[in-house]
């Protein structure tokens, strides 16, 4: 099943993927609540994102969705500016049938040549330590551990901060 990126340019386009977001908060915060005992809804983040779409579209941030060949999506992820010359990649996420077949590296460097045309010259993000598959994809494309960083909207957060981790890549 060959995978296709698409980028994503309005804020209704945003909203109109409240089916895989809600897909992936329910992982994220599922994974929260049976590996760090942390219990979170996903309902109020999903609305956060969704009151918040502008931001991870031109002329602030980049989306792209991954659709597999029949059309459907299967991926998505965003970034967001966060000052300076940096952008922090937030929300990506694919789904389990299409897991293994680069939708994920594709989307990433979809976001990370965006982030270079915009003239960025580093990339941030933030993960749960029990999301391997998608930390081992960060290693892959050779992004480093941090310390966590005060752009990310979990800096500081005593109950979240723990279980994650931070990294950044440079692109140039």
């Amino acid at each position: 099943m060959p995978v296709a990126v698409e980028e994503i340019t309005t804020v209704d386009e945003v909203r109109s993927q409240v089916e895989i977001l809600r897909d992936y908060l329910n992982y994220v915060c599922n994974d929260l609540r049976l590996n760090a005992d942390i219990d979170i809804d996903p309902e109020p983040l999903l609305a956060d994102t969704l009151s918040n779409a502008e931001t991870f579209v031109p002329p602030l941030g980049a989306a792209y969705v991954a659709k597999d060949d029949e059309g459907d999506v299967v991926g998505i992820g965003f970034m967001r500016p966060v000052g300076g010359d940096a952008f922090e990649i937030k929300r990506v996420f694919v789904r389990r049938k299409a897991r293994g077949l680069g939708a994920g590296k594709a989307l990433m460097n979809a976001l990370m040549d965006r982030a270079r045309s915009e003239g960025a010259s580093e990339m941030l993000l933030d993960s749960s330590k029990t999301l391997s598959e998608a930390i081992g994809l960060y290693e892959k494309l050779g992004f480093t551990y941090t310390d966590p960083y005060p752009q990310s909207s979990h800096y500081g957060d005593k109950e979240l901060e723990p279980i994650l981790i931070f990294m950044r890549k440079s692109l140039v």
